[in-house]
């Protein structure tokens, strides 16, 4: 919450009748430490809370749609803010630290993640970048900048940009991916990496670069070495194990 008090979660239950797994929002009083359920049968995927004014913005599914919208904590219903289509879901938002009216999503467009820029007010929608890799998890910090990750030279590291889409910077430079991006104070941001251990908790400071999109995305694997000598390859027939 903006106030620091609660912790919002998302948790799933069994599966009902038909097979679904229907998500509910709860929050966590750190206070207290009351557990409280929001929703019932919300079919919630993401939860944002904006720091201006404590709205809580959830993405949701409804008849096939992933669907951006404002909470109500007190009833549990949800106001819906824009429009989304079957086919292109919004995935994850993050509200702007200065405007409870402006939010950044994560959109999935041919099945390629991007990152647009809403406005709740005039219904405007700006694509930050134009490229075909994928960008994830955005987090519009206080400093103004939209921070993510992005595969751009085929390997998730971490990159922010400004809310026009300009001034592109890069912050890690790994070989084996970096993630979600949180930013902390005034010098250091917390992200999820991966390495030869798994997944970690990990930090850097904010010191970018300046940094241009190549014009091919992909990964660039190494040759694979020519073998010496006769090649057998041992194989066993298929067989089920359920």
């Amino acid at each position: 919450s903006n106030d620091s008090r609660k912790v919002y979660f998302i948790k799933s239950r069994d599966p009902d009748r038909h097979g679904s797994f229907l998500n509910d929002l709860f929050s966590f009083d750190l206070q207290t430490g009351k557990t409280t359920r929001i929703t019932k049968s919300g079919r919630v995927y993401n939860v944002a809370v904006s720091p201006v004014n404590g709205s809580i913005g959830v993405v949701t599914f409804n008849k096939g749609v992933f669907q951006p919208g404002i909470l109500d904590s007190a009833s549990g219903s949800i106001r819906n803010i824009v429009k989304t289509v079957i086919g292109e879901p919004i995935l994850r938002l993050s509200w702007s630290p200065y405007d409870s009216t402006m939010f950044v999503a994560e959109k999935l467009v041919d099945g390629v993640s991007k990152l647009f820029v809403y406005s709740i007010v005039d219904t405007t929608v700006t694509n930050l970048t134009s490229n075909t890799a994928r960008e994830e998890s955005p987090y519009w910090a206080t400093d103004g900048r939209i921070y993510f990750n992005a595969d751009y030279d085929g390997v998730n590291n971490i990159y922010s940009i400004n809310s026009d889409g300009s001034d592109l910077q890069r912050y890690t430079n790994t070989i084996t991916g970096c993630f979600s991006p949180v930013v902390i104070g005034d010098s250091t941001i917390v992200y999820s990496g991966y390495n030869a251990s798994g997944f970690t908790i990990a930090k850097c400071t904010i010191s970018g670069a300046a940094y241009q999109i190549p014009s091919v995305t992909a990964c660039a694997f190494r040759s694979l070495p020519t073998p010496k000598g006769k090649v057998t390859i041992n194989a066993t027939p298929y067989r089920t194990h359920y």
